[in-house]
């Protein structure tokens, strides 16, 4: 719906976009400074470069985990990650393809710099779970675009 002087699709993008840059701030402060989270003393860098083995570890071992250890690593890397999948989108009008390989060399960067910096390490498995979450988001945005169109036809019938 446009409304006077101005393109309300406009105005939600903007705010979208300011939304979403206001969470990427908070989402890298929580990577390399929450949970308490201190640069290691080690001189040896972290990472993980083989697919599903931190996932596997995670599901194999469950009972052996501490539950909020579990839940930050397998819930966590997916429920953070999905509202850019939601977010990119709008802001960007992009489709899945472009979201996602913009997605991934945004999160591979920021796992690079959390191995350099010892403030974690840089594990493929969180790239997968992010880039699932992103997947996911924007199937979330798709239903509810189709949902939405759906429902403006239904009321336009009457």
């Amino acid at each position: 719906m446009k409304q006077a002087g101005g393109n309300s699709g406009s105005f939600a993008r903007k705010v979208t976009a300011a939304l979403i840059f206001v969470y990427t701030i908070w989402l890298i402060y929580a990577m390399f400074f929450g949970f308490g989270r201190q640069a290691r003393s080690s001189a040896e860098l972290r990472y993980n470069i083989i697919p599903f083995s931190t996932i596997k570890l995670y599901v194999t071992n469950f009972h052996h985990i501490h539950l909020w250890d579990w839940i930050i690593n397998m819930v966590g890397n997916i429920a953070v990650f999905v509202p850019f999948g939601l977010a990119l989108p709008i802001v960007f009008r992009w489709r899945l393809g472009k979201t996602l390989l913009s997605f991934m060399l945004f999160i591979t960067l920021l796992e690079v710099l959390q191995m350099l910096t010892r403030r974690g390490s840089f594990d493929i498995d969180d790239i997968l779970m992010n880039s699932a979450a992103v997947v996911l988001g924007y199937g979330i945005l798709v239903c509810f675009r189709k949902l939405t169109n759906l429902k403006r036809g239904i009321q336009r019938t009457y």
